[in-house]
């Protein structure tokens, strides 16, 4: 079974913004990705919304939140969510699930997850579609034959 992590964020769009948010995708299931705050995430959001201004309520040790730091938080909580609740995940994929084109593979059997990202990093390479179409439809189509839309 495939699953798909998709991540947003206003970093670098919204002055001020810093957070990173996951929503994960298995089989028909899809729901936003969160974690029991560590007393220094606690402290930093507590922080971030101090600074916002407003009323807020005090974020504490233990609260559920869905604010991540990095994109690689998001990523970890991901893989560990599949993990323990998911194990029929063979692939996970970070990536919207309605995007075609090759996606970093998070989990999945070795050497098939170093195949996939490699197939990755040559789009990249090659600016994906704005690139050369003809090399890039090479390696969509060598991308499709492992897997299946």
């Amino acid at each position: 079974m495939k699953a798909h992590l998709t991540i947003t964020t206003w970093a670098d769009a919204l002055p001020g913004a810093s957070h990173y948010y996951g929503r994960l995708k298995v089989g028909v299931k899809h729901f936003d990705i969160s974690r029991a705050l560590t007393q220094p995430e606690a402290a930093a959001l507590n922080l971030d919304e101090h600074e916002a201004g407003g009323d807020f309520r005090p974020w504490k040790v233990g609260d559920e939140s869905g604010c991540f730091f990095s994109e690689a938080a998001v990523e970890q909580a991901a893989i560990k969510i599949v993990r323990d609740k998911y194990p029929e995940v063979t692939l996970l994929f970070k990536g919207d699930p309605c995007i075609l084109d090759p996606q970093p593979v998070l989990i999945g059997p070795e050497p098939l997850k170093t195949e996939l990202n490699g197939l990755v990093a040559e789009a990249k390479a090659n600016d994906w579609w704005e690139g050369d179409v003809k090399h890039m439809t090479n390696i969509y189509e060598r991308w499709r034959k492992v897997v299946p839309a």
